[in-house]
């Protein structure tokens, strides 16, 4: 009986430590999608910055805007667990697509 028990609590251990691994790899992965989304924002908005013209600052603002709000959601990345997570990471996504878009946008009008 002693060793069914040990064995239950051996699996249990090794699935923790596998959804733990899991977790830790998909925190790695959206982490990696949201610095380099910032990046992707400072290189639009440093051409916009060049461009001058107050329709191109107006731009530089909102892509200001959404570095801001990506940079929130990486500080606070660590905080999220289970179905907060899975929110969470719902909300990354529309925010990176959406900086997709206003990049696409602003670097196709030059």
């Amino acid at each position: 009986m002693n060793e069914n028990v040990e064995e239950i609590q051996e699996e249990t251990a090794d699935l923790k430590e596998n959804a733990k691994e899991y977790a830790d790899a998909k925190r790695d992965q959206v982490r990696t999608q949201i610095e380099e989304k910032i990046e992707d924002l400072n290189e639009a908005m440093k051409e916009l910055q060049e461009d001058g013209t107050e329709e191109a600052q107006q731009q530089k603002a909102k892509l200001e805007e959404m570095k801001e709000d990506l940079q929130t959601k990486l500080d606070n990345l660590g905080d999220k667990a289970g179905d907060a997570w899975d929110d969470f990471e719902g909300e990354v996504k529309k925010s990176l697509d959406e900086a997709d878009q206003w990049i696409k946008e602003v670097t196709d009008e030059k």
